[in-house]
């Protein structure tokens, strides 16, 4: 059990991740968090909370994927 969770700690770590937004104000992370969350979506966030990492085979799609959530239609 324990080399398991050993393991799937250092596969997570080692995951590629890519900074999809910067720059952020605390309420607009928080908005891109709650889009992330409703997805599933693994994130980190970074720079103090100004910006937000996603896993880089997924950061072009959720770019898109928030775009269309703040669409004005919507």
């Amino acid at each position: 059990m324990t080399v398991a969770l050993v393991l799937t700690y250092f596969a997570y770590r080692s995951m590629n991740f890519r900074t999809i937004m910067s720059g952020l104000a605390p309420e607009e992370a928080a908005e891109i968090v709650r889009v992330l969350e409703d997805r599933e979506v693994e994130y980190r966030v970074t720079a103090g909370g100004s910006a937000i990492a996603v896993p880089a085979s997924q950061a072009d799609r959720i770019r898109i994927d928030i775009a269309d959530a703040h669409s004005p239609e919507r």
